[in-house]
């Protein structure tokens, strides 16, 4: 029953981020004006780590990778491993999983926001460039969803979702600081 739920769940994110409203040009304007702010606050890494990136194809393939098809295996995995070895915590983490990914869906349904890839000229779009995963392709991965609503990202919330699930299964392992990184 549970397959099911995230299953449901999983299609309700792709259906909302097909059918939400709002243009190309209104969600560039709201990730102009985050941009913005981040710089006068001084927390903008996004240009610095993509540079880092694009200087290293191993990084280029690993975190194209990860987007595009690692976030959808390793969240689930972990997500039934926990079921099975750690149940005592997994309620708790399925709900903080589950209560994260309806909050980016209200998010993306009321306020599409373009990710830096397309919203910030010095971000180098490294999937594109490098075709990882057809992301070049008109026809490839991207044609599949809505591209000017993908913020905030899950790609990111589910990565820091498996580390906090590592880091709460093993409280007192080694392996929990590995699982940051």
């Amino acid at each position: 029953m549970e397959a099911l739920v995230l299953v449901a769940g999983y299609t309700l994110y792709q259906v909302v981020q097909i059918l939400v409203v709002g243009s190309r040009g209104s969600a560039v304007e709201r990730a102009t004006w985050l941009w913005s702010t981040e710089q006068h606050l001084h927390v903008d890494p996004e240009v610095w780590l993509n540079h880092f990136v694009a200087e290293h194809y191993w990084l280029i393939v690993v975190t194209g990778l990860y987007y595009g098809i690692f976030h959808f295996v390793v969240t689930p995995l972990v997500l039934v491993w926990l079921r099975a070895r750690r149940s005592d915590r997994y309620v708790s983490l399925r709900n903080i999983l589950v209560g994260t990914s309806v909050a980016a869906l209200i998010v993306y349904w009321l306020l599409p926001l373009a990710p830096p890839r397309l919203s910030v000229p010095a971000v180098i779009d490294t999937m594109k460039v490098n075709d990882i995963l057809s992301a070049a392709s008109p026809h490839g991965l991207a044609a599949l969803a809505n591209q000017y609503a993908a913020m905030p990202s899950l790609h990111v919330v589910w990565a820091v979702w498996v580390a906090l699930a590592v880091v709460v299964a093993f409280p007192s392992s080694r392996v929990r600081h590995l699982a940051w990184f």
